[in-house]
């Protein structure tokens, strides 16, 4: 059992930029992750750093805690760390003293006077290099291992992803540290009905709909959900609703609802705010999350909590997010897609199983533990760099 503050007097930086550029992924991660550690560790010591570029307004994560912010467009801040990991150049002065430095977004400046600890939220861009921009690609090939290779701790989100770590760049086991992410609490099965009923309006939608959420993009594998759902029988009335950004090649998404001949049962909400989705997720029959793969998944979790049945892929870390409490397809069979589909469309026995179960397992995934468990990290990495310079 982690207790709810460790006594350390640690200072503690960390990188919030995704948290300040993004909400959905990597910036939920980020900023659920700050809100736990300031609401349970009183001992320590927090200042934050991020990159302002293009940020509107304060951030509400740094306000009444010392930050360090710089404003560079991602390429050209991509550029810099490059250029200082290059010369040996140490950028502790940009960013912010501390004991502990945290990475949370894959990448790690140069840091000569704190211990780095960095999260490395999936290999896609190795294990699926298709599925990338040529520079997000190339500077994550370069980048990645030196964070790694800087970091005295390397954080990932699952099991999945700490044996790809190990198998594509040979980082030893006990350097890695899989932490699972947690689902906010007001994913829940029960609606405040006005709010319900208002996000329905607003989005104009008509029951009974499919859902995915996630980035519109290869990856996330929407060509095979819509091949699965254009098969299904003409007595399943369901719409299917998209929400999520553009990303990269997203228009051969949208071409092939047009070829297929879909526009009028197929509707793209675009990103929405984050607090719709719970809304989204309880008014869908059901979730449908084929992406090839994750790190974690963070859609279907967030599904499960919402009392929404899950069908998923049977790759990476997805059946450690969902275990048995959804169904799962391999994500190259379309017919396997629209059979599970059907299956729990049809069988409102299915149904019920599903969400008892969904609703069980989300309540194991929180961000308080997520928070215990990093901190935990940063205590082992900070006492083993103290052990070293006390036999000094």
């Amino acid at each position: 059992m982690v207790p709810d503050i460790i006594a350390l007097g640690m200072r503690i930086v960390i990188d919030v930029t995704p948290a300040v550029q993004q909400t959905a992924g990597i910036g939920k991660y980020a900023r659920c992750l700050v809100e736990n550690l300031l609401a349970m560790d009183h001992e320590n010591v927090y200042s934050f750093f991020y990159n302002a570029y293009g940020k509107a307004g304060p951030d509400p994560l740094s306000a009444g805690y010392l930050t360090h912010t710089i404003s560079l467009s991602d390429r050209r801040w991509r550029l810099w760390l490059l250029l200082a990991h290059s010369l040996g150049l140490g950028m502790d002065g940009y960013l912010g003293r501390g004991d502990i430095f945290h990475g949370t977004d894959y990448q790690l400046p140069l840091v000569k006077d704190s211990k780095a600890v960095v999260t490395i939220h999936d290999l896609s861009f190795l294990v699926f290099p298709q599925h990338h921009a040529p520079f997000n690609r190339l500077y994550l090939r370069w980048i990645v291992p030196k964070s790694v290779g800087l970091a005295r701790a390397v954080i990932v989100d699952s099991e999945s992803t700490k044996r790809d770590l190990m198998r594509w760049l040979g980082t030893p086991e006990e350097k890695v540290k899989a932490i699972v992410l947690g689902v906010d609490e007001r994913f829940s099965p029960v609606p405040d009905q006005d709010s319900q009923a208002r996000v329905e309006t607003k989005y104009s939608l008509r029951r009974p709909y499919l859902l995915f959420v996630g980035t519109i993009e290869p990856r996330k594998n929407l060509s095979l959900l819509l091949e699965a759902y254009r098969s299904l029988p003409a007595k399943v009335q369901h719409d299917l609703v998209i929400v999520g950004k553009k990303g990269w090649l997203y228009q051969g998404i949208f071409d092939q609802v047009r070829a297929l001949g879909l526009e009028r049962k197929v509707t793209f909400l675009g990103p929405v705010p984050e607090a719709d989705l719970p809304a989204l997720y309880r008014g869908a029959e059901l979730f449908v999350y084929p992406s090839f793969y994750e790190g974690f998944g963070l859609p279907p979790l967030e599904a499960m909590a919402c009392g929404t049945p899950v069908v998923t892929s049977d790759t990476s870390s997805l059946p450690e997010v969902v275990g048995d409490a959804g169904l799962m397809v391999a994500p190259t069979d379309a017919a396997g897609l629209a059979t599970a589909i059907q299956s729990i469309i049809s069988d409102e026995g299915l149904r019920t199983t599903l969400r008892a179960r969904g609703l069980e397992r989300a309540k194991q995934f929180t961000w308080r533990k997520t928070a215990q468990a990093t901190l935990q990290v940063y205590q082992q990495v900070f006492s083993t760099g103290k052990e070293h310079e006390d036999r000094l």
